[in-house]
């Protein structure tokens, strides 16, 4: 018989913090904080004149 542990409170990976106005300083810090995963896949973008980034997680 399987017995299920008991799930403690998921903490924040992501401290309170405001984001910076400056896309590649966000990218830089979603690019190390998930450094160690195999499965995420950063995509850059140009909507017009305005530069984006899709984070597939």
């Amino acid at each position: 018989m399987f017995r299920r542990t008991k799930r403690s409170a998921k903490k924040s990976v992501v401290p309170n913090q405001s984001f910076s106005e400056k896309l590649e300083e966000n990218v830089s810090f979603f690019t190390n904080l998930y450094e160690q995963s195999t499965d995420v896949v950063f995509h850059s973008v140009s909507i017009g004149n305005r530069q984006a980034t899709i984070i597939y997680i």
